[in-house]
């Protein structure tokens, strides 16, 4: 799908260009060090993945693409000199094959994926991931030279007009709230599109981010999740893969409206790079947060396990009686109605949760769920906090 001993090549003299001095040994190492960790689609195993993902992971049918931006039409998406960076909050492992797979299914623009070193156990999961567009990043980003080594990988994909998703929250959220977002990847690529608009005739004349929301009804790692036993992640992956497979809850995906640096930073002059990895990069990630934040699809039974838990919080017991708790059902629904935003009602009725709930209260699941909605009204208090200022 793309050549790449050529982004390898143009990555490295990027790389020695940030280096106060670098010898070819140093060079043929870090060449060695690029092939281990950058992407390597096939566009075989997508095809495979595409035409078989029914009996591969039957769960992935219960995915909907909800009605896209008109400003995010895969076609327009693709513009030469413009390459574009999806940008999507992290809940599970799986999100980066659900995505994947449907920008894919619905003809988007096919990226590089950002993936934590740790999924990359061995020679197998290495092959398939990579083939797969994922390309290994240390969650903890050490260095200055590390820095200088991926963002050269990055400025070079980019430059090919290679797409990329990223996830910049480092990490599955743990409590259902979106988290903040870190500024590293997010800073290189505006670096790379700076260093591009200082050349008389640069190879990018923008770069078009693109948020995305995911949302699902129940999310396979959940009981890690309650649990908050970090030593069990890998160990028990296999397990949730399983899981995936047999979840008949439905997953949605939305994509939001695109948004182009060019537009973005109209008018402004190129920053220093003190100024690009402090306060620009940092305003900047926090104002993507806002449009993905705003991109995640809110569900009714989300509604459902806020409603409950902050009826049982109000009244400091774990009796719960129905009406309290479909008026507060109402009361939630009517807010994020008033918010212009709209709800994707659940697959069981209000009184059949209820009911069910009573006999199995989980105050850590009511927790988690509900945090999505929680953390949806703590975003638009914030926001007209700021508007009002």
């Amino acid at each position: 799908m793309f050549d790449l001993e050529n982004i390898i090549d143009t990555s490295l003299r990027y790389y020695a260009e940030r280096q106060d001095s670098v010898s070819e040994e140093e060079l043929q190492e870090k060449r060695s060090d690029l092939r281990k960790i950058a992407a390597n689609t096939k566009l075989w195993f997508l095809n495979f993945v595409a035409k078989y993902h029914k009996i591969l992971i039957p769960s992935l049918e219960n995915v909907t693409l909800l009605s896209a931006d008109m400003d995010a039409n895969p076609y327009i998406l693709r513009v030469p000199g413009k390459p574009i960076v999806f940008i999507a909050n992290h809940v599970s492992n799986f999100d980066s094959p659900i995505l994947g797979l449907h920008l894919y299914l619905n003809d988007y623009p096919y990226p590089i994926i950002a993936a934590g070193k740790n999924l990359f156990t061995n020679s197998a999961s290495s092959f398939l991931l990579k083939s797969g567009g994922a390309f290994e990043l240390k969650r903890d980003i050490p260095n200055r030279e590390y820095m200088d080594f991926i963002g050269s990988y990055l400025r070079a994909s980019l430059e090919e007009n290679i797409p990329t998703m990223i996830f910049p929250e480092d990490g599955r959220s743990r409590d259902g709230k979106l988290k903040e977002f870190k500024r590293g990847l997010i800073g290189l690529v505006l670096h790379s599109f700076f260093e591009n608009q200082k050349k008389k005739n640069p190879k990018i004349d923008d770069v078009v981010f693109v948020p995305i929301g995911i949302a699902y009804t129940k999310v396979p790692e959940d009981t890690y999740f309650f649990e908050n036993e970090s030593s069990r992640a890998q160990r028990g992956l296999f397990k949730y893969v399983l899981k995936m497979r047999k979840c008949l809850e439905p997953t949605y995906v939305r994509i939001g409206r695109p948004i182009s640096l060019k537009d973005y930073f109209a008018g402004s002059y190129p920053p220093l790079e003190e100024e690009l990895k402090g306060e620009v990069s940092k305003d900047f990630a926090a104002y993507l947060r806002s449009k993905v934040r705003m991109t995640i699809p809110l569900l009714e039974s989300d509604v459902f396990h806020h409603a409950m838990h902050a009826y049982i919080e109000e009244q400091s017991t774990d009796t719960v009686h129905f009406e309290g708790f479909r008026k507060r059902v109402s009361n939630f629904r009517e807010r994020i109605h008033s918010e212009g935003y709209h709800i994707i009602p659940a697959m069981e009725r209000t009184g059949d949760f209820f009911h069910r709930m009573r006999e199995r209260l989980n105050e850590k699941e009511l927790s988690y769920y509900g945090g999505r909605i929680l953390d949806f009204f703590h975003f638009h208090r914030k926001e007209k906090d700021n508007s009002s200022k």
